[in-house]
């Protein structure tokens, strides 16, 4: 029997309380699916100008897919997780705070799909601001932060990947649109890394993918 974690006010509070519940814990084979009741998530979404560019030979621009990837991502975590939505262009700008989704999915989607891409790629700003909202998650959750480009950072933001991971902070990165104009090596060293030993970065091309990968990652936790 597992327990969840219920969340008592903003996160600068740290007192929980524990309500017993089924986990809904399962084994296959060797890999461990664990339910992500509690989670804190955080997903750090590139906004720049060439996220308009149209994503792969679709007729979708890029921010488009990412919105799509990112709204199932929203709609199907559990509502007691914890969720925090920041947006990165010229400059980074924290959109939701780190706090239970609750009743608040619709507003959160919301807050996602009316966000304009523009600018430039200060990706190292928006990992900064996600880990000051990871700094005083409850203990007890699962720190998760996904980051998704498709270009080059205005400046190095490895310092700050490094941070968060010392935070024990499993971090995704995700390139997408063409490989040409994202810096996978980047990505690859910033990830958090497998029980297998394989960097957490990702690539995908089209809102199918990307889509389908994030509904996955609102239902295991990976490891």
């Amino acid at each position: 029997m597992g327990k969840t974690l219920v969340w008592n006010g903003d996160c600068n509070n740290t007192n929980m309380s524990e309500n017993n519940v089924v986990r809904n814990t399962a084994v296959l084979g060797t890999e461990e699916r664990r339910s992500t009741v509690n989670t804190a998530n955080v997903a750090i979404l590139d906004f720049s100008n060439s996220m308009l560019d149209m994503s792969g030979n679709s007729n979708q621009k890029k921010v488009d897919a990412v919105k799509e990837g990112f709204t199932t991502f929203v709609a199907n975590l559990p509502a007691t997780s914890l969720v925090s939505i920041i947006a990165f262009s010229s400059s980074a700008k924290l959109l939701r705070p780190m706090a239970p989704l609750g009743q608040d999915k619709l507003k959160i989607i919301q807050l996602v799909q009316n966000y304009k891409a523009s600018g430039t790629t200060a990706m190292k700003e928006g990992l900064t601001l996600a880990e000051k909202q990871f700094r005083n998650t409850p203990a007890g959750f699962l720190k998760r932060a996904y980051l998704q480009t498709d270009g080059i950072p205005d400046s190095d933001p490895k310092s700050i990947a490094e941070m968060l991971k010392k935070q024990n902070v499993q971090l995704h990165t995700i390139g997408f649109g063409t490989q040409d104009h994202i810096d996978e090596n980047l990505l690859k060293k910033m990830a958090s890394v497998s029980e297998s030993g394989s960097p957490l970065y990702y690539h995908f091309m089209d809102s199918s993918n990307l889509t389908l990968f994030l509904k996955k990652q609102t239902q295991t936790i990976s490891q």
